[in-house]
């Protein structure tokens, strides 16, 4: 998940598509399942596919992301899954 933000901090959003599938993969081994990080990398993802036009992708995988939060009962991870916003960084919010 990490890999995956860092490479969208640096608009490398190619690379944050394969760190961010890379983390899916890596989930599919939990035992049980985590639908909380499942659904925070699947956000990820969204947006990276989103970043370079994939927009089918990314809807796919939004969407895919928000039915994961619903099963999390945790109103916090829905309401980011159902309401991305890209990562800001303080200096971009400048007047």
């Amino acid at each position: 998940l990490r890999a995956g933000e860092r490479a969208m901090a640096l608009l490398a959003y190619e690379e944050a598509i394969t760190e961010y599938s890379r983390a899916l993969q890596a989930l599919e081994f939990r035992d049980p399942p985590d639908d909380a990080a499942r659904s925070r990398v699947l956000v990820g993802l969204g947006m990276a596919q989103e970043a370079v036009g994939d927009l089918n992708a990314a809807r796919a995988t939004l969407d895919e992301a928000v039915e994961t939060a619903r099963r999390t009962d945790s109103a916090e991870i829905f309401g980011d899954a159902a309401f991305p916003i890209p990562e800001r960084s303080a200096t971009s919010c400048r007047i």
